[in-house]
């Protein structure tokens, strides 16, 4: 063991009077500097140039399982929307499908949870959306349902209507089963909508 402790302090002596003699000229500064200066490392080439595309390398991107959706919105959205287009002033209001949620409601970055609150609804997104034109200011945020939705589908739906509710956006839930045109036209009224004459 002392042999082992013997050559350590060997070698830490051996560098000190290297760095003595060879790299200074035995004159300390304070702070343990030498009075000749040490040699600068060489500058390293600054790095750019093209960025380097590793898609490939994770999926193959030569044969990609995509293919164009025929349609955004199911059936029932799709009556929804287009009873909406009847009733509402299309000049003044634009009706837009599957937005995400991450798109209308921002969350506080001096929260605690920001990144799981963020991931939450970037998953999320709203059946329709109504925004006025002029300054796309969201008006109202519509959701389309039914009463055999699913129940994970029923836990994500609560979850939109609280953050909604939080961010203090107005909602109008509608099942296409059992929707009456004039409580409709009631409800456009009252969220601040144009109607069509």
């Amino acid at each position: 063991m002392i042999q082992i402790i013997a050559i350590v302090l060997l070698l830490v002596l051996g560098k000190l009077a290297y760095d003595y003699f060879v790299k200074g000229s035995g004159s300390p500064l304070p702070g343990g500097r030498y009075s000749q200066p040490m040699p600068r490392r060489k500058p390293q080439p600054q790095r750019g140039g093209n960025l380097i595309d590793i898609s490939d390398t994770w999926v193959d991107t030569s044969n990609m399982p995509y293919r164009s959706r025929e349609y955004p919105l199911n059936n029932k959205e799709f009556a929804i929307y287009n009873l909406l287009r009847e009733l509402i002033d299309t000049k003044q209001h634009i009706i837009c499908p599957k937005i995400r949620m991450s798109d209308l409601v921002a969350v506080n970055p001096q929260d605690d949870k920001y990144t799981e609150y963020t991931s939450r609804l970037r998953e999320r997104s709203v059946d329709l959306a109504i925004f006025n034109p002029a300054d796309l200011k969201l008006q109202l945020v519509i959701s389309v349902e039914s009463g055999d939705d699913q129940r994970t589908k029923q836990i994500k739906d609560q979850y939109r209507e609280k953050a909604l509710r939080s961010a203090h956006i107005p909602l109008l839930k509608l099942n296409p089963r059992d929707l009456d045109t004039e409580s409709l036209k009631e409800d456009l009224s009252r969220a601040g909508l144009t109607l069509n004459p």
